[in-house]
């Protein structure tokens, strides 16, 4: 648990405190949560608020290092143009905001 990556989001999230629990816990829903509006509007929050946690983490030291690990591996896939030579390629968000646009993919010999 690193508390710099979950610096000021209590603020930005209603169920906070139960949207942290649900990340963190290697519990799986049963199919009553699954039915219990509550249990999925906190559920929408936790996977928002992971997409935030992650994308801390991934600017941070140590995520930079394991992203470009991933790189050279080819972890994230190859470009399919036949011009780039099966180049490996990085995801990349467009925004900060959750939800505001699909992934895209970062191929730097397109």
């Amino acid at each position: 648990r690193d508390n710099f990556n979950l610096y000021g989001l209590r603020a930005h999230f209603q169920y906070y405190d139960h949207a942290l629990e649900m990340v963190l816990s290697s519990e799986a829903p049963d199919e009553d949560d699954l039915t219990d509006s509550e249990f999925l509007d906190v559920y929408r929050e936790a996977t928002a608020l992971y997409g935030v946690i992650h994308c801390r983490y991934i600017i941070s030291p140590r995520g930079l290092q394991v992203m470009r690990d991933k790189y050279l591996k080819g972890t994230f896939g190859t470009c399919p143009r036949a011009l780039c030579d099966r180049q490996h390629v990085l995801p990349i968000g467009l925004s900060d905001e959750t939800r505001a646009s699909a992934m895209k993919i970062f191929c730097p010999k397109c």
